[in-house]
C-alpha cells in the first residue's frame, strides 16, 4: 500500500519537489503509527495526489500535519476542509477548545488562582495551527477564491483577538478590579484594527496593525485602586504577549503597535480624549491613510464606533482635498528608497506594480473625494475600485485590469507565504521554490508565471503612474527655469533678483520684484503652516514662468497674489494648483482679462 500510495502521491511532480514529498511521506507514516492512525484514511486515497500537491506548495503544511496529526484528522472528521468559515464559527470552535480546559471559566472571589497564560497560550497556537492548515488546503485545492481566504484569514485574527482579550480582560478584573470611569461606570478597552486586518483582506502570514485605547480615565473598583490607564496598559501588554511572544508551539499573530498616536514612542494605550487631541493637533497625512481602513475587532463595539465617528472629519476632509496627491507620493517615495537600499526590487508588495500601489490608486480617491462622497468611506479595495469606474473617476477597462492585477498579486502573495509561514513578498532565488510556486499559481514553469506578473506590474505601475504624474498635464505649462525658483525662494539681494527676472524676459521686472517682497513678507505668509509653505514653495516659480508671457505681469501679479493671499489657511487650493498645471495657466489668463 505504501509504495502504491507513494506513486499517486508524487505523480504529477517535478522530481525536485516529488523527493521532498516522499520524504514528507515517511515522516507522515511515523506520525500516524505513533497515533496508531492509518495514514490513508477511508475513502480518501483518490485524493493522494492533491495531498501530494499541496505538501509540495507548502511546507507548513506539510510539517503541521506531520507535528500535530491530530489536528489533521479532526479537521477531516469534522468536514471542515469542505466548507467555509464565518467569525461565529471561528468563535465557536476557540470557545469550545478553551472551555474543555476550563480555561473561559472565570467566576469566583478575587482570592481565586489567576488564569494560567501558558495553558491559553499553547491552545491558541494550536487553534491557529489548525485552522492555518484548513485555510491553507483549501485556497491551495482551489476550493477557496482570494475573497473567502482573506476573509477566513481576517476572521480568524479577529476571533483570536477579541476572544483572548475578553478572557484576559475578566481574569484581570478578578485580580485587579473593575476598571471604571470618573462616574464609576465599568469600562472595556477597544481594539482597532489597522490595514488589511481592517479591510477583511488579511494576507497569510501578515502582522496584525492594532491601535489600544479606553473610554476615559478612572479607577478599579478595589481595596487598593488602580488607575484605569494602569490597568489598561496592562491589559494590553499582556494581550501582546499571550498573542505574540514565540513559544515551542509558535506564535499566534505577531502584533505591530507602530500605527498608535506617537508610534514606539507614545504610550501603549490612550483615552477617548488623548486620541482625539493627538488627531486633532499632530495627526499626520500618513495617519488618514492608516484610518481609511480602521475597524473595531475587540473590546467594546459601540465605544469603539464613537471614536471612529469622531475621527471622520481628519479621515475625510469636507472639501476636495488635492492634498492627498502629495501625501501619496512622499510615502510611495519613501517606500521605493526602502526597497532600493535593500535591494528588494522582486517585492511584489512595494516594489514597482505592486500590491501597494494599487491600493494607492484607490485610497488617494478616497481621502480626495471621501469627504463629500460619503459611499467612498469604504474599507476594501475590491469595493473601492468599481465604484471609481461607476463614478467615472477611472476607466472601466483600466479598473478592469487593476482588479485582475490585485487577484493575481493577493493570491502569489498568500502562496508565497504558504510555502513556509513566513511573512515574505520577495519572488523566489532558489530553484525548488520557484517549482512549488509555479504549481501552486497553475502554472507549467517558472518563466510563465514570472511573465504574466512583470506584465500586471507593469500595468499597475502605468495606472499609479499616470494617477500621480501624468507627463500630458506637465508640458501645458513650461516648467519654471532655476533662476526663477532662486528669485522666490532664496534671499537675493535686488539687483540680482532683478537682474534674474529681466533674463528671464519679465517685462516690468522691478514691479514685480517689489510686490513679490511685499508678499513674501507679509503677515500671513508667516502664520502659515510647514505643509502650506511647502505648496506656496512649488506654485510660486510656476506663477512667475507664466507671468513672463503677459504684458502687464505686475498688475497680474496683484490680481493673482490677492487670489493666493485669500487661501493660504486652506493650502488644499495650492495643492490643486500644483497638481494642475493647466488649471495655474487658466488662473492667470483670467486675471489678466479681468480684475
Amino acid at each position: 500500500m505504501n509504495v502504491t500510495s507513494s506513486e499517486s502521491l508524487t505523480k504529477n511532480l517535478p522530481p525536485l519537489l516529488a523527493s521532498r514529498v516522499d520524504r514528507h511521506w515517511q515522516d507522515w507514516q511515523t506520525s500516524c503509527e505513533a497515533m496508531q492512525r492509518d495514514p490513508l484514511p477511508p475513502a480518501d486515497t483518490a485524493d493522494m495526489p492533491l495531498l501530494g500537491k499541496i505538501w509540495a506548495c507548502s511546507e507548513f503544511v506539510a510539517d503541521t500535519m506531520i507535528r500535530h496529526p491530530e489536528l489533521w484528522f479532526e479537521l477531516l472528521e469534522q468536514g471542515a476542509l469542505k466548507c467555509s468559515y464565518s467569525l461565529k464559527t471561528y468563535r465557536q470552535d476557540l470557545q469550545q477548545r478553551l472551555d474543555a480546559l476550563n480555561l473561559s471559566t472565570l467566576s469566583g472571589p478575587l482570592n481565586d488562582a489567576p488564569l494560567n497564560d501558558a495553558d491559553l497560550m499553547r491552545q491558541l497556537r494550536l487553534f491557529r495551527h489548525q485552522q492555518m492548515l484548513r485555510i491553507a488546503w483549501r485556497d491551495l485545492a482551489g476550493l477557496a477564491d482570494n475573497v473567502e481566504t482573506f476573509r477566513n484569514l481576517t476572521d480568524l485574527a479577529e476571533a483570536c483577538v477579541d476572544s483572548t482579550l475578553e478572557l484576559l480582560y475578566l481574569d484581570q478584573c478578578r485580580q485587579l478590579g473593575e476598571p471604571c470611569d470618573s462616574e464609576g461606570r465599568p469600562q472595556r478597552m477597544v481594539v482597532l484594527g489597522m490595514g488589511k486586518l481592517g479591510g477583511h483582506e488579511l494576507n497569510y502570514s501578515s502582522d496584525i496593525d492594532l491601535i489600544f485605547y479606553y473610554p476615559e480615565e478612572g479607577e478599579t473598583r478595589a481595596t487598593r485602586p488602580m488607575a484605569a490607564s494602569q490597568f489598561f496598559i496592562r491589559l494590553g501588554q499582556r494581550l501582546i504577549k499571550v498573542l505574540d511572544e514565540i513559544t515551542a508551539d509558535g506564535f499566534v499573530f505577531r502584533v505591530d503597535m507602530r500605527l498608535r498616536p506617537y508610534g514606539d514612542s507614545g504610550p501603549l494605550v490612550m483615552s477617548y480624549a488623548g486620541m482625539e487631541a493627538y488627531y486633532q493637533t499632530q495627526g499626520r497625512n500618513w495617519e488618514r491613510y492608516a484610518m481609511v481602513k480602521a475597524r473595531v475587532i475587540g473590546g467594546d463595539r459601540a465605544e469603539g464606533r464613537d471614536l471612529l465617528d469622531m475621527l471622520k472629519p481628519f479621515v475625510y476632509r469636507r472639501y476636495l482635498d488635492f492634498g492627498a496627491f502629495e501625501s501619496i507620493r512622499e510615502m510611495k517615495a519613501l517606500i521605493d528608497t526602502e526597497i532600493r537600499r535593500k535591494g528588494n526590487l522582486h517585492n511584489i508588495k512595494l516594489g514597482l506594480g505592486g500590491i501597494r500601489e494599487i491600493e494607492f490608486v484607490g485610497q488617494t480617491f478616497q481621502l480626495i473625494r471621501g469627504g463629500n462622497e460619503p459611499e467612498l468611506q469604504i474599507r476594501s479595495i475590491l469595493d473601492v475600485l468599481p465604484l471609481l469606474a461607476e463614478k467615472g473617476y477611472l476607466q472601466s477597462t483600466e479598473v478592469e485590469s487593476l482588479v485582475a492585477s490585485y487577484h493575481f498579486l493577493r493570491r502569489l502573495e498568500n502562496r508565497l507565504q504558504m510555502y513556509a509561514d513566513e511573512q515574505t513578498h520577495l519572488l523566489p532565488e532558489a530553484e525548488e521554490r520557484r517549482l512549488s510556486m509555479a504549481l501552486a499559481m497553475g502554472y507549467d514553469d517558472w518563466a510563465s508565471l514570472l511573465q504574466d506578473c512583470d506584465e500586471h506590474r507593469r500595468s499597475v505601475h502605468a495606472s499609479f503612474a499616470q494617477l500621480l504624474h501624468d507627463d500630458s498635464r506637465e508640458e501645458a505649462v513650461d516648467k519654471p527655469t532655476q533662476s526663477l525658483k532662486n528669485v522666490w525662494l532664496h534671499e537675493l539681494d535686488q539687483a540680482d533678483a532683478i537682474q534674474s527676472l529681466q533674463a528671464e524676459g519679465m517685462p516690468q521686472a522691478e514691479a514685480v520684484y517689489e510686490q513679490l517682497q511685499q508678499f513674501k513678507h507679509a503677515s500671513q505668509i508667516k502664520s502659515v503652516t510647514a505643509n502650506g509653505r511647502q505648496r506656496l514653495d512649488t506654485l510660486m516659480p510656476v506663477l512667475l514662468s507664466l507671468l513672463v508671457k503677459e504684458q502687464d505681469p505686475s498688475e497680474v501679479l496683484k490680481r493673482v497674489l490677492a487670489l493666493v493671499q485669500s487661501v493660504l489657511r486652506r493650502s488644499v487650493y495650492l495643492s490643486l494648483l500644483n497638481e494642475y498645471p493647466h488649471v495655474t495657466q487658466q488662473l492667470v489668463t483670467l486675471c489678466a482679462a479681468s480684475p
